[in-house]
């Protein structure tokens, strides 16, 4: 075998496996399956420039990573909450991530395949590589095999060599990782089927009959075993298979060098394609900065935005430089603050419901209650100070970013110079908008003590903010960033 090579990273992929292997209990995951689709996003960059294939795949996989980031804050609600509550939540995440999760595998199996052909690979992009144990098989048999001279016994151990030497096809490969996913699915999923109640009866139970809901810890026992019979193996061929590929040192360097000589070099499309993605997560914080408490719990924490910033200021490094790094840490502070007043939220919930009561009146019982809410309100103050100073961060690295790229468009076909201050009018509506939804959201805790549907105005401001924030990114998409994808 070849020296190991990889300048397109794919070895990642084999590392973002091990996030996906493991079976679930319902919808919580011991290893967060978002990181594994994140990494394998991350490794898939590069090979998606040069595929449509694996770009769809890649696409699904970042929209897997969403969706699973999502789940881990759905898992904060499942205490508390009803066993068809759980059943829900685990049947719909399941069906997302299966109409997610079986194109991405079509797509970047036959995407690699196609690869191999067009680049002239050898046989580790279309077979899964042998494991140790049977290459010391075969070794052992060959060394039998010249070692007799009964033509009977050699011809049987001909074929035994034969069947050890068989390797498995990307082919089945694919068809594996479907059945690996589905069996984990169906682990996770039908546990918790007869803790669905329906008119005070479970599903499967009527008057009479077993209640198998008290079996529940059995039947994931099974799933699990189940789960890690086919997935453990499944993994190792898996990471066979690409570690297989990072051996391919013709095929890694031959497409490394087209991508770098096409995609590096065209700086407009690369940028295009990274603010692309800020805009993206930009209107998706916009959306999630809606302060929603159901009782004195805010179902919408800002760790959400703050989250979204960050990952949208690390894409925003290379215009943000140094003041990238101070918005991230502005977040992660942010981040933990809005962690820390959910925790006092739902503490407080377990005290009293009603905030406007717990401050009014001092009744007995009360003194406790009290102390929580006015602590609930400085971290609530807190958070909208860092709400503020992230913000503007961010909004100064992204005007800043905007302005280089901008100055890299093709010069106008009637050779004038393109107009910056029109080009980025369509951030005003959006700046103003945001501003009124900062603003509100530092008093929103003050004003619910005498105006309890204040969200329902938190809301309406926050609409209008999605709204400006979605007409920008089609403005700049279409007169900013498709210039840039054109060639120079």
């Amino acid at each position: 075998m070849k020296r190991k090579t990889d300048p397109l990273r794919l070895g990642l992929i084999a590392t973002g496996a091990i996030f996906l292997f493991n079976p679930t209990i319902n919808i919580v995951d011991p290893l967060p399956d978002f990181i594994g689709f994140w990494i394998i996003a991350y490794a898939l960059t590069a090979l998606s420039y040069m595929s449509d294939l694996v770009y769809n795949a890649r696409k699904n996989f970042v929209y897997l990573a969403f969706l699973e980031a999502a789940k881990l804050l759905v898992m904060l609600t499942v205490p508390g909450n009803s066993g068809s509550y759980l059943v829900l939540m685990t049947f719909s995440f399941t069906v997302l991530e299966t109409i997610l999760f079986l194109p991405a595998t079509d797509h970047l199996f036959e995407g690699m395949s196609s690869l191999g052909v067009r680049y002239g690979a050898g046989d580790s992009l279309f077979y899964v590589p042998l494991s140790g144990s049977r290459q010391r098989k075969i070794k052992k048999l060959t060394a039998l095999i010249e070692s007799e001279s009964d033509g009977a016994k050699k011809e049987v151990l001909s074929k035994k060599r034969n069947k050890a030497s068989k390797r498995m096809s990307v082919g089945f490969l694919k068809v594996f990782t479907v059945a690996a996913f589905l069996v984990r699915a169906l682990g996770a999923l039908l546990p918790t089927l007869p803790n669905l109640k329906l008119y005070g009866d479970t599903l499967f139970v009527t008057a009479g009959q077993i209640n198998w809901s008290q079996f529940t810890g059995i039947f994931y026992v099974l799933a699990w075993i189940a789960g890690f019979a086919v997935c453990i193996p499944w993994l190792l061929s898996f990471r066979r298979y690409w570690n297989g590929v990072c051996y391919e040192e013709a095929f890694e360097v031959s497409v490394y060098t087209k991508y770098a000589s096409e995609i590096l070099t065209d700086k407009g499309r690369l940028y295009a394609d990274l603010m692309k993605k800020v805009m993206i997560l930009s209107v998706v914080a916009c959306a999630a900065t809606f302060t929603f408490p159901v009782d004195n719990v805010n179902f919408v924490p800002n760790l959400i935005v703050a989250g979204l910033l960050i990952a949208a200021l690390v894409y925003l490094r290379p215009f943000g430089g140094a003041l990238s790094f101070a918005g991230m840490a502005s977040c992660s502070i942010w981040a933990v603050l809005s962690a820390i007043g959910i925790w006092l939220q739902s503490e407080y919930k377990a005290m009293n419901y009603d905030p406007a009561a717990a401050v009014a009146f001092g009744g007995e019982g009360r003194g406790a209650a009290k102390e929580m809410y006015f602590r609930m309100e400085i971290f609530s103050y807190a958070e909208a100070a860092f709400f503020l100073i992230s913000a503007l961060i961010f909004a100064f690295v992204f005007v800043k970013a905007l302005s280089v790229h901008i100055g890299m468009m093709p010069p106008r076909r009637d050779g004038l110079e393109r107009d910056k201050k029109k080009l980025q009018k369509c951030l005003k509506p959006v700046a103003i908008s945001g501003g009124v939804v900062i603003a509100f959201n530092a008093v929103l805790t003050f004003v619910t003590k005498w105006f309890a549907g204040a969200w329902i105005i938190n809301m309406a401001a926050v609409i209008v903010l999605f709204v400006f924030a979605l007409r920008a990114y089609y403005s700049l998409y279409d007169n900013v960033y498709t210039p840039l994808k054109r060639k120079f």
